[in-house]
């Protein structure tokens, strides 16, 4: 039995694009763990709602300060 997924995968240059920062910023978002990937073979994949969930939280989260 396979189970079916609704929501997307994005690879690293879509969340930072989606995201509107650099694919370091990425790297770092996932370093502080204010955004989670999975690794599918070599390929790091991103949720797309959990890019969505990160903008609709950044007005109330300080995130940018955490990532210097």
């Amino acid at each position: 039995m396979s189970a079916t997924f609704t929501t997307r995968l994005l690879s690293l240059d879509e969340a930072s694009d989606k995201l509107n920062v650099s694919r370091s910023t990425v790297y770092r978002l996932l370093g502080s763990g204010h955004l989670h990937a999975v690794k599918i073979g070599k390929s790091t994949r991103i949720l797309e709602s959990a890019v969505e969930q990160l903008i609709a939280e950044a007005p109330r989260a300080k995130i940018a300060p955490n990532l210097r």
